[in-house]
């Protein structure tokens, strides 16, 4: 628009995993067959005849729109110059200290088991108890989101009590200790104590209080955890 010569280069992505969905939704409705009835090498070639189709009808699209492009420079990112290219740039990007492995929270798909970028994630926004259904589970079965359960543990010999929230209440009978951050002046009076009683069945469970600098439940037999090691660090990405 301002007279200047300009290359307008065409190209496509590959979109791996939302790609490898729909083959595998097309795959379920067409035969009744998952990618690991076909195998690894049968499914990926299904998935670049997907590709091949979908591209054409993307580039003709364009076409039919008049779009000046040089098609001679046409680019898909999983070519063989392009993935060479980006595999080196990774490299570097590693040896830099740019691209780094570390322990993080992750988009987990429990229908394709494997991590999701938060680009490929929908959110959904919950205002109380919500009935969803999962995927790979049956459909007409829905599970229970939504809520947060608070629960107390009492103090022996004393009327205060700990609360406890959790979104799954069913792993409180596996409570062993209870993390305690060491600056809350509300809790500093239980350190290193076996003060706390869980309750199950009119049962009494003695449950360890444990310190950390940051809040975790640590799950381990009491034998392990009767006199335990002060567990110290100033590092936020701890997850011990």
């Amino acid at each position: 628009m301002l007279g200047k010569t300009v290359l307008f280069n065409p190209g496509t992505d590959h979109a791996g995993i939302s790609a490898q969905a729909v083959v595998e939704k097309q795959l379920w409705k067409e035969t009744k067959q998952t990618r690991h009835d076909l195998g690894r090498e049968v499914f990926v070639e299904k998935i670049w005849d997907w590709k091949d189709v979908y591209q054409k009808r993307i580039n003709n699209q364009v076409r039919r729109l008049g779009a000046s492009y040089d098609w001679s420079r046409e680019a898909f990112t999983l070519s063989p110059n392009l993935s060479k290219a980006v595999t080196e740039t990774f490299c570097r990007f590693h040896e830099e200290g740019i691209i780094y492995r570390a322990t993080r929270l992750i988009n987990w798909c429990s229908e394709l088991n494997t991590a999701l970028s938060n680009l490929e994630v929908d959110n959904k926004e919950l205002t109380g108890r919500t009935l969803l259904n999962v995927p790979g589970y049956d459909a007409k079965e829905k599970f229970e989101f939504g809520v947060l359960i608070s629960f107390a543990y009492p103090v022996e010999n004393s009327d205060e009590k700990i609360i406890v929230a959790t979104t799954r209440i069913e792993t409180m009978i596996g409570d062993t200790a209870v993390a305690i951050h060491p600056q809350d002046e509300r809790y500093k009076v239980w350190m290193w104590s076996n003060s706390l009683q869980r309750r199950h069945h009119g049962k009494s469970t003695q449950v360890n209080c444990l310190i950390k600098l940051y809040f975790f439940v640590v799950l381990a037999p009491p034998r392990q955890i009767r006199h335990p090691p002060l567990l110290w660090t100033q590092d936020p990405n701890y997850s011990g």
